[in-house]
């Protein structure tokens, strides 16, 4: 082959390996000074759990210019079509095309493709409550949070949700929250208030994954509980507003 072949056929390899792309565009995202893994989640519609999952994060704490994957990828196998990874994962061939601004069907092995986080978590149904039992978790989200920001309302229903999974806990959402001695709102009848329609809103969030906590099962505000050797034993994981959550 002469040198003037040679050059046609790497520039040609070049194109070809430019036009299937093995970065998704917005897969990674760069921390910025002041963010928090659940205002990224927030921004990409995905779950601090998934973050931390994606990017094998044992605590929440985050530092600028971190690169973060901000969605699940999926790596092409030998073998693999759109079809068949669309059909795989539960979305649709268009959602896929769209969300990786693919130019082309043709793939190839080690090609990595990004995961619609949106329609995952729509097909995931993360938990299957009652409205007896949404209704009871708002009512402590409100009674614990209501003064607390938004995050920390989520981060309350978080914990409760974290309970349920737990093996320490009941099994049933009624019985971890009128287990003794474990919310103060059933102790001064504040479980008894309306909730609003932040405090639904926080739990539907939390029960669609979101968990700014770290999968925390404890929550206190620092400034008013009791001391003890078991709260101080506990793992904080963060704070929010006045309140710490921890395991």
């Amino acid at each position: 082959m002469n040198k003037k072949n040679l050059f046609f056929s790497c520039l040609l390899g070049s194109i070809l390996v430019c036009g299937l792309s093995t970065t998704a565009l917005g897969l990674n995202y760069t921390v910025q000074a002041g963010d928090n893994l659940y205002n990224i989640a927030k921004k990409y519609d995905c779950t601090v759990k998934d973050l931390m999952t994606w990017n094998q994060l044992s605590s929440s704490l985050i530092h600028p210019q971190q690169i973060l994957k901000v969605s699940e990828e999926y790596t092409v196998q030998p073998g693999d079509t759109l079809t068949f990874i669309a059909k795989k994962i539960g979305v649709t061939v268009s959602q896929l095309e769209e969300f990786n601004r693919l130019k082309t069907t043709l793939l190839h092995p080690g090609q990595v493709l990004a995961i619609p986080a949106t329609i995952k978590k729509q097909q995931a149904n993360v938990y299957d409550l009652s409205e007896n039992d949404i209704n009871l978790i708002a009512r402590v989200v409100y009674g614990e949070s209501r003064g607390e920001p938004y995050e920390g309302q989520v981060a309350v229903a978080a914990v409760i949700l974290n309970r349920l999974e737990s093996n320490q806990f009941p099994n049933s959402i009624y019985d971890i929250v009128y287990a003794p001695r474990q919310f103060s709102v059933v102790n001064d009848n504040q479980i008894n208030l309306k909730p609003n329609d932040k405090a639904y809103k926080a739990v539907k969030d939390a029960m669609a994954g979101t968990d700014p906590t770290n999968n925390a099962l404890y929550f206190w505000n620092p400034k008013t509980a009791v001391k003890s050797k078991f709260l101080s034993s506990r793992d904080i994981q963060v704070q929010i507003g006045n309140h710490v959550f921890a395991r």
